[in-house]
């Protein structure tokens, strides 16, 4: 009923007031019935999955199935069902009666059938792309212990370099202290006087250095 609504176009009718007439026809054509389903139509309308459910309805109209809802026409009709006169139901009355609820329902099964796939399919999209950001955050985790692995390498090698260098510095001050020493207990009486002046100048060189070492700890 809605698309015929669309297509009269009539002037100054907004989308909401071919709604609006489209409803109406739809609860008269349904002895008075609300149209059920108005919340799904609102989510489905435009959705290429309900409009090709919509055409497929409309396609087996020919074979005796009438579309349903206010995105289709009304068994084939616009016009009213006549007011109950409190006479009985015709043959003509009846078979539109049960012609509506067939439709009804059909209208009522393709919603819920495309609602069910959208959901599915907005299921299936959150679950790769769930998937898709656990796989980045496996990656980034991975290059960040990476990362701090090297990090703790460098540091590892560092503290290593700094042993090595305290251990180097070690050495050549024992090394001089152990020449300073030989030098410091000499013999130097038998020694020419050019040389035993030489070492007694190493001796009073050592002697001012302990000296300023001594003072300035």
């Amino acid at each position: 009923m809605k698309a015929r609504e669309d297509r009269l176009n009539e002037s100054g009718n907004t989308d909401d007031d071919r709604v609006k007439a489209a409803l109406s026809k739809w609860a008269a054509a349904h002895d008075g019935e609300d149209f059920k389903y108005l919340h799904c139509w609102r989510l489905l309308w435009g959705e290429p999955k309900w409009l090709n459910k919509v055409t497929g309805q409309g396609e087996g109209a020919s074979k005796g199935k009438s579309p349903a809802g206010p995105s289709s026409s009304a068994q084939g009709t616009d016009s009213t069902l006549p007011a109950d006169s409190g006479r009985p139901i015709g043959r003509d009355s009846a078979k539109k009666r049960r012609s509506s609820e067939q439709a009804t329902a059909a209208s009522n099964s393709a919603c819920l059938e495309v609602l069910q796939d959208m959901h599915v399919s907005r299921k299936s999209v959150l679950e790769e792309r769930t998937s898709r950001y656990e796989r980045t955050f496996d990656v980034e985790s991975k290059k960040i212990a990476l990362k701090e692995r090297l990090v703790q390498v460098q540091e590892e090698a560092l503290l290593q370099q700094r042993h090595m260098f305290q251990f180097q510095i070690q050495e050549a001050q024992e090394a001089r202290e152990d020449r300073e020493e030989r030098v410091m207990t000499m013999d130097l009486s038998m020694l020419n006087p050019e040389q035993r002046g030489y070492w007694k100048g190493r001796q009073a060189e050592i002697l001012r250095r302990r000296k300023w070492t001594a003072d300035t700890q």
